[in-house]
């Protein structure tokens, strides 16, 4: 596997990652200064996508226009820890910003709300990371 990474600037751990596999041809997508993403563009048979790893710490406000610049490509998987708890009885205000992008955009989520996808070892919680 290739391994891209994007460290946090100026704190401590942290940052976003992707690992791609190395028979795959793909590029890496511009620098998108000051948020913890990394994207790329990934060739598949005929059909190309962009996939963004994103993480967005629970005590930010999620940036619709970002979600909404970032997803005008016509195959494209947004990935990753957004802090947006979207059920109706979590909904959290990153998930209110979430529903909205979903609204204006062509992106469904991919989260059924049904199942864990993280398991943090160290305080034995699970949760659900996001995947649009």
């Amino acid at each position: 596997y290739n391994t891209l990474t994007k460290c946090r600037i100026n704190k401590k751990g942290g940052g976003v990652a992707m690992m791609v596999r190395r028979d795959l041809e793909f590029s890496i997508l511009p620098d998108i200064l000051n948020e913890e993403i990394i994207g790329i563009d990934l060739l598949l048979g005929r059909e190309r996508f962009t996939i963004y790893s994103l993480y967005n710490p629970p005590n930010k406000i999620l940036d619709k226009n970002m979600l909404l610049e970032i997803s005008r490509s016509i195959n494209i998987i947004i990935c990753g820890d957004l802090n947006a708890k979207t059920a109706h009885n979590t909904l959290n205000r990153n998930g209110t910003i979430l529903n909205s992008f979903l609204d204006e955009s062509d992106c469904i989520s991919a989260n059924t709300h049904n199942h864990n996808t993280f398991w943090c070892k160290r305080n034995n919680l699970f949760g659900e990371l996001d995947y649009i």
